[in-house]
């Protein structure tokens, strides 16, 4: 099993002057932090205007900051947004490429429709058009990449005939993954040839069923964008993990109740695209509302935490079930740099080997 780690710029209010400033330096010295220790994954998201959840609106430049201070760990974008009025595919195709030039070929290129209308709106963005603009978008990239002698003549953009440069270090292309949310993506992920970035699922019965879709998926070929198929599942967990579970605990519930009193007004608190069975959904729909509960979280699986003894037995359990990378999801802007450092660095003391 590989292991990421997957950069949060979350912010809750309320904001002190300089807070801003603090997490985004706290991003770039995250990622070194990660190359240190022997991660193999850095991954970083894109949102826009979700100001408590996300402040990195910007990835690539974030990206190119780390390839110049890291040099070994894979540097994974988690996802850019392809959508031509967000990100215009000629300037994502330029953007993934340079960076791949800057980090020696150890990028890794996510991408996905957008998660959501108030992000989509922000740039008049048609929901009903962002499946068909991404699909789009991620060919005309993959064309573009191939060819001295581009043109494009699609429906929801148009470029005339150039040469996008500059093209990729890794050839034919970095790896390709796609977010996947809904089961139908997981579907559709395995279908086309992608990874699939798989997150915020309600345990551990429900990724299981989402990995089984994926392989049907890769084993079932349609429509694919590329001969270079990157089969790999990724499942993104929330961790925090101590030699004293007392403290791992209140650690992990002081963070969930800040990042759920954070991130309500967002789409990620839904289970509305969970596999599980509607009485299930319903139960754990009702724990949430009434707060975090450890017991439940321990029982569910869906998170890595406790001892590390506890978090070895969990990351088997997804290695059993199909699971290729774990990533950690880490929060610099709700539990400060140095508990993220601490409890990094205690999972590539005591985790990580017993998977090496």
């Amino acid at each position: 099993m590989k292991f990421g780690v997957n950069l949060s710029s979350a912010l809750p209010k309320p904001w002190a002057e300089g807070d801003e400033h603090r997490l985004i330096q706290d991003c770039v010295r995250t990622a070194v932090l990660a190359d240190e220790l022997g991660f193999d994954y850095m991954w970083v998201g894109e949102h826009h205007f979700l100001d408590q959840y996300h402040h990195v609106s910007a990835p690539e430049t974030l990206v190119g900051a780390m390839a110049t201070v890291t040099s070994r760990i894979r540097l994974a974008h988690g996802i850019m947004t392809l959508q031509p009025k967000m990100n215009h595919p000629v300037r994502a195709a330029e953007r993934i490429a340079l960076e791949d030039h800057l980090s020696h070929g150890r990028v890794d290129f996510g991408s996905g429709r957008g998660s959501g209308e108030k992000e989509w709106s922000g740039f008049g963005i048609d929901a009903a058009d962002t499946k068909e603009a991404w699909d789009e978008s991620l060919r005309a990239i993959l064309a573009m990449w191939k060819t001295e002698t581009f043109e494009w003549k699609g429906k929801h953009f148009q470029i005339p005939p150039c040469n996008v440069v500059p093209k990729p270090f890794q050839q034919p292309h970095p790896p390709l993954w796609l977010a996947c949310t809904n089961p139908e993506t997981q579907r559709l992920a395995g279908e086309r040839g992608l990874g699939s970035i798989a997150f915020m699922y309600a345990g551990i019965e429900d990724v299981a069923e989402r990995v089984r879709i994926y392989r049907e998926g890769i084993a079932n070929p349609k429509d694919r964008f590329s001969d270079s198929v990157n089969d790999c599942f990724a499942y993104f967990a929330n961790c925090v993990v101590d030699a004293d579970e007392a403290r791992a605990k209140e650690l992990y519930l002081e963070s969930s109740e800040k990042q759920r009193a954070a991130f309500t007004t967002h789409a990620w608190t839904s289970i509305t695209g969970t596999t599980l069975r509607p009485e299930v959904r319903q139960e754990i729909a009702a724990k949430r509302s009434s707060g975090v509960d450890w017991e439940d979280v321990l029982a569910r699986g869906g998170s890595v935490v406790g001892t590390p003894a506890r978090a070895i037995e969990t990351l088997r359990g997804y290695a059993d079930i199909g699971i290729d990378m774990t990533v950690f999801n880490v929060f610099p802007g709700v539990t400060g740099f140095d508990e993220l450092e601490r409890n990094l660095r205690v999972l590539a003391a005591t985790v990580l080997p017993a998977f090496r």
